[in-house]
């Protein structure tokens, strides 16, 4: 039954329309300003919005961009009182599905509503198709031929097979939530929900409300039921991320969530069975942390079931020409690129980088090398100035912490000339520029033999 919500400052109006809603099968929400309405938005998954133009708190042309730049699916259509064109064409301009005049005409009103809601589930489900398509596809290329990457695939496939508890380690940006998607999506649980928690970014103080949930009533500002992490990922995968943030005083209500296989509600009465699967991931080593009493021993070994730890870029770099060419194929389709490859040089500049930041630091510095790339293939020019510092032998030694771009560039040209004996044909060939650009370059930095 799909949710509507009215936003109106006019009793007699949600009063009206509330009554023609519900007994148009509807579940119906209201209220009378922005602020609460932002509680419901917050705490009710509502698949349409009637939203009146003139608001007390906020207008209502403002929050409605307000509300598609956070919940960019949602239609909303517009109420108001007159046939003002400029609000109309404002409204539309900002994302509004339609717009209605009050007095309402309800057979025009439920025409809109019902058009507006097949559209949504039309989107919905070209939407999950797309993600369904990205995730099998990244489950199926986790991108990379080296001896680590097999072993973890191999490990992928064993847990995929069975229903027990993972913990996932590695460094920052190594791809562990990778990992988890592609267990899940290999399982028996493939097409039930996985539920993605970072728990660092979880307060102490709504950890109970947003892993078990809350009824409605069970405190001052708790106006509708609220279902938690937990419930929202049973019979499929709770994918819990830097597990090891979550403070020692709280874990033990984890524990026991885990351990009983049911949770209860905040101000509820009754324990709900849940039948989920655990997926952690952390980027510290569990073990010592429980030598060192910040996590707990008996959360540890209910967890640490079956563990597969994701070595650092830096310790597969034979992953890292397999990874560039999937970026780059990934990129030209999102940014409307051509790049057709990347020079040998440039490659090994890549690869004998130190990547702090691991798989993810290499995916933005691909987007951005694709950037401002000018050639069809990545040039060392289009690297960021950082990685090309490490690379001291790339710049015969010339460097200076001050060096702009355009000296990197005329130190390349310099040395791809003397490389090719001021063969004109040879270098533009390596450094992908047109003979016209060449000389261009060579007049302007004087680079004549």
């Amino acid at each position: 039954m799909d949710n509507i919500l009215i936003i109106d400052d006019e009793k007699n109006i949600i009063s009206f329309l509330k009554y023609n809603i519900i007994q148009e099968g509807y579940n119906c929400f209201s209220a009378e300003d922005c602020q609460e309405a932002e509680i419901i938005l917050r705490n009710n998954p509502i698949d349409l919005i009637l939203l009146d133009i003139n608001l007390p708190d906020k207008d209502g042309i403002t929050y409605l961009h307000d509300i598609k730049v956070r919940y960019r699916d949602l239609p909303v259509v517009m109420l108001t009182a007159s046939r003002d064109v400029d609000n109309v064409v404002k409204s539309i301009k900002n994302g509004a599905y339609d717009y209605i005049t009050k007095p309402i005409d309800l057979d025009r009103m439920f025409l809109i509503i019902e058009n507006a809601l097949k559209l949504k589930r039309l989107e919905s489900k070209v939407s999950q198709l797309e993600r369904e398509l990205s995730e099998i596809k990244h489950l199926n290329g986790i991108v990379g031929t080296s001896k680590h990457l097999q072993d973890i695939i191999e490990k992928i496939e064993i847990a995929s097979a069975t229903d027990v508890n993972v913990v996932i380690q590695g460094e920052s940006g190594t791809g562990k939530e990778l990992v988890a998607h592609s267990i899940h999506n290999n399982s028996e649980r493939r097409n039930k929900r996985m539920v993605v928690v970072n728990c660092g970014a979880i307060p102490d103080t709504l950890f109970e409300s947003e892993f078990f949930g809350y009824e409605k009533g069970a405190f001052t500002s708790s106006i509708s039921r609220h279902i938690g992490y937990f419930e929202q990922a049973n019979q499929g995968t709770l994918f819990l991320d830097e597990i090891s943030e979550i403070p020692l005083h709280l874990q033990v209500k984890l524990l026991r969530a885990i351990q009983e296989k049911e949770i209860r509600r905040i101000g509820g009465t009754k324990d709900i069975p849940i039948d989920i699967r655990i997926i952690a991931a952390t980027s510290k080593d569990l073990k010592k942390e429980v030598e060192k009493n910040n996590f707990r021993e008996d959360l540890y070994y209910r967890l640490y079931v079956f563990p597969i730890i994701v070595p650092p870029l830096r310790q597969r770099k034979d992953d890292i020409p397999s990874l560039v060419a999937y970026f780059i194929n990934m990129f030209n389709k999102k940014n409307n690129k051509n790049i057709r490859g990347i020079q040998k040089e440039t490659l090994e500049i890549l690869t004998s980088y130190h990547w702090k930041g691991n798989v993810r630091e290499l995916e933005n510095v691909i987007e951005r090398a694709m950037l401002v790339e000018r050639t069809d293939k990545l040039t060392p020019l289009s690297l960021p100035q950082y990685i090309l510092r490490e690379k001291e032998e790339y710049l015969n030694g010339q460097y200076e912490e001050n060096i702009p771009l355009e000296g990197i560039e005329k130190m390349h040209i310099r040395r791809v000339l003397k490389k090719c004996n001021y063969n004109k044909n040879k270098t533009t060939k390596i450094l992908g520029i047109s003979r016209a650009t060449l000389y261009r370059k060579i007049k302007e930095y004087n680079l004549e033999k």
